[in-house]
């Protein structure tokens, strides 16, 4: 049972953390981390860089099919009523600035993305650095990480609602 409540502890702190920060000049840098602590997981890729500012600035990533919608469904139904192109307006992206979550992107490359919501429905904050397909391996693994991580969060719900079950 001291196990138990152990994983539902460390559920409760990251929600916490999850509420007042990015994950971005954290110790929570790693893929898992870093999904588990998003609204929103996607897999796309750079379809246009948006006019800058300071050298910073907002692209529109192309989806390029509903199963690179890793977390954040429910989120993204509205936006993607229609069939394609699935395109997202995101931001802020620049020279690499690994505190503020803002990198490079290239064209023709995959990124997996962490993203949170903003007040404007149509845009989205980087909550996380994206991970590139750049170097094929990093990229398999934080898939692999990423999906461990919800079947984890999955068994840690299961359980504390069987310990809530079993105090009553």
């Amino acid at each position: 049972k001291l196990f138990r409540l152990i994983f539902i502890l460390l559920g409760l702190c990251l929600c916490l953390h999850h509420v007042w920060c990015l994950t971005c000049g954290t110790e929570y840098d790693d893929p898992a981390s870093k999904a588990y602590l998003a609204e929103i997981v996607i897999i796309g890729s750079l379809s246009q860089k948006l006019p800058s500012k300071l050298g910073l600035y907002n692209a529109t990533i192309k989806i390029s099919k509903k199963s690179n919608i890793i977390k954040g469904e429910n989120i993204m139904k509205p936006l993607f009523k229609r069939r394609t192109p699935r395109l997202l307006s995101v931001g802020k992206f620049g020279s690499e600035n690994l505190e503020h979550c803002v990198t490079e992107l290239e064209k023709e490359r995959e990124y997996i993305m962490f993203l949170n919501t903003t007040s404007d429905s149509n845009f989205f904050q980087i909550s996380g650095m994206p991970v590139s397909n750049k170097i094929k391996k990093e990229f398999k693994r934080a898939r692999k990480d990423i999906k461990k991580i919800f079947v984890l969060k999955e068994i840690v719900v299961s359980v504390f609602y069987d310990v809530i079950y079993s105090l009553q």
